[in-house]
């Protein structure tokens, strides 16, 4: 019997292993799409995070400006018992002055504020244009009127009062313990105020470039004779030499001179001031508001971009500044430079509104 052989075809056939070519390109083309969108999906909210940390970032520096105006402002025109803003010759309340005018300090002769606009004692306008001239900085471009805040700060217990010394326990005043030469001071009793400059420091013994007001060394008032250190911060958008433009703050530092600017925020190219001054007070002077309503009613603050010329019947009572228009991008840049919205992280400022020390006398504070 023959036997037949059988011959299997598929014995012999090559199975194809792995992936073909059009399978392992569209496994490719997958993963790259997909790949991408999550590359994509992780810059966008990288971007969104920096935004995010870039706002936070601009707002905090806003409450921080919008700190600092305040506390100047609250602080002007205080020194000691003495508050500048209550001037009354009436009532003997007054300013030393001598020929030269260097203790006079409301016209801050040792900083040629001869240009300033008087808001109130303790708060000054300048005029941009005006600048540098009046202040005598000049490494430093005025984009914006300045406001300049004056007062006193820390109040050491004073031990003497000679004719042209005194002897302070500095160490009891951390705002004192580092005056030296040159340092500016106030020296005031509750109704005198003189403004000196230190030109010898023994210690705790000053002597000053002037000699004391009798008003200031009289025994009768000597438990109320107070020395502080003298603070002038002056506000100002602008550009410093070889640096960015923005809202600075400039203060006269311990030896009498300018200290370098202080950039405070960036991005910021505008800055208007606007003066609030209170109407209808409550019934008070008649004579002045002819408007007088009931003692129930409360005030009425208007504000207005032109100063009025300093009054005592009506002071300046609040200074507003606006920034940017009340906008501001958080990295910095302007809003027009920006490419779009998100891209800048726009933030919006608000105003800073800061009451003056004694302006609002309907209610007398």
């Amino acid at each position: 019997m023959k036997m037949k052989n059988k011959f299997y075809i598929g014995r012999y056939v090559k199975k194809t292993k792995g992936f073909s070519i059009i399978e392992f390109m569209v496994a490719s083309l997958l993963s790259m799409i997909i790949l991408i969108a999550v590359g994509a999906g992780y810059f966008a909210a990288r971007k969104v995070n920096d935004v995010a940390i870039a706002r936070l970032n601009a707002q905090q520096d806003i409450r921080n400006v919008s700190n600092m105006v305040v506390h100047d402002a609250r602080m002007a025109g205080g020194f000691g018992c003495f508050n500048i803003n209550s001037l009354d010759q009436a009532r003997n309340i007054t300013v030393v002055t001598d020929e030269e005018s260097k203790t006079d300090i409301r016209r801050l002769v040792g900083f040629q504020f001869s240009d300033t606009v008087e808001l109130s004692e303790g708060v000054k306008s300048i005029d941009k244009n005006r600048f540098s001239a009046a202040t005598g900085i000049n490494n430093f471009t005025a984009q914006s009127d300045a406001v300049v805040f004056q007062y006193g700060e820390g109040s050491p217990a004073v031990t003497e009062v000679g004719t042209n010394t005194i002897t302070i326990n500095a160490a009891s005043d951390v705002a004192t313990n580092h005056l030296a030469n040159n340092s500016f001071v106030a020296i005031s009793t509750c109704n005198t105020l003189g403004r000196y400059s230190i030109i010898s420091k023994n210690q705790n013994v000053l002597t000053l470039d002037q000699a004391l007001h009798n008003s200031i060394i009289s025994p009768a008032v000597r438990h109320e004779v107070s020395l502080a250190k003298y603070v002038v911060n002056i506000y100002v958008v602008g550009t410093p030499t070889g640096r960015e433009r923005g809202f600075y703050r400039i203060r006269l530092g311990v030896d009498g001179k300018w200290e370098t600017p202080q950039l405070l925020l960036s991005g910021i190219d505008r800055m208007d001031i606007l003066y609030g001054y209170v109407h209808k007070c409550q019934g008070i002077d008649p004579e002045i508001d002819t408007d007088v309503v009931a003692a129930s009613a409360p005030e009425t603050f208007s504000f207005t971009d032109k100063p009025e010329a300093t009054r005592s019947n009506r002071p300046l009572a609040s200074i507003r500044l606006v920034l940017n228009r009340n906008n501001i991008a958080a990295e910095g840049q302007l809003m027009s430079n920006a490419a779009s919205r998100e891209i800048a992280g726009n933030v919006h400022i608000y105003n800073i509104d800061a009451n003056i020390r004694g302006g609002n006398r309907c209610a007398d504070r």
